[in-house]
């Protein structure tokens, strides 16, 4: 039911679809929708906090358990931009997702919490991740994580909307690339580059 819901959600958002067309699609009838979920606006609810949780288990813990600090932030971010290519699944979640973003805002205010929740959900990640950053001497000093944290999440997310809105305009791969590129340089404390890299040569040159 839920696939079902992300499936037409993504395709019209959650306004014009009904309990019907839902139960349609997933191979039940719109009374055992309502039944499970109570309303439309629970079934939405139950799909962010769903969508929440997998996200955390399935991509988030996969990183954070192999990485901390600076590189798992730049895997996250990569990663999630990745998400709009990797399948129709995963990209179908992603559209529907800004989609019901954005009626959060109008048509259906009774699931701005839940939005809310989701985006600070995220942005805690983040931060921590950048406070782990800091701690460890990779990320500089003077980075404010929570500002940090709101600034890489307002980009992805309007990556993802100029995506939903314009696929063709977005080649993925490379703006992936400079994303975690720009990230690392802003980000980076200086005396912990790489050996091999243009700026540390430099300095290298100038002694």
């Amino acid at each position: 039911m839920l696939a079902a819901a992300v499936e037409l959600f993504a395709r019209q958002g959650s306004g014009r679809t009904t309990l019907v067309e839902i139960g349609k699609v997933a191979g039940y009838t719109h009374g055992l929708v309502g039944h499970r979920f109570g309303s439309k606006g629970g079934l939405v609810r139950r799909l962010l906090r769903n969508l929440q949780r997998d996200f955390s288990r399935r991509q988030l813990s996969e990183i954070t358990s192999r990485q901390t600090g600076l590189e798992a932030l730049l895997e996250v971010v990569r990663s999630s931009l990745n998400l709009m290519a990797e399948g129709t699944t995963s990209a179908r979640v992603i559209r529907a997702l800004t989609v019901l973003a954005g009626e959060a805002l109008g048509p259906v205010p009774e699931i701005l919490n839940d939005v809310i929740g989701l985006n600070r959900n995220f942005k805690l990640v983040i931060r921590k991740l950048i406070e782990q950053g800091i701690d460890a001497g990779e990320i500089r000093s003077d980075i404010r994580a929570a500002e940090q944290a709101a600034i890489i999440l307002g980009m992805l997310r309007g990556i993802e909307i100029q995506w939903c809105q314009d696929p063709g305009s977005i080649p993925l791969d490379s703006i992936a690339h400079e994303v975690v590129a720009s990230l690392r340089r802003s980000l980076q404390d200086p005396s912990r580059e790489p050996a091999g890299s243009t700026r540390s040569a430099a300095k290298k040159n100038r002694r």
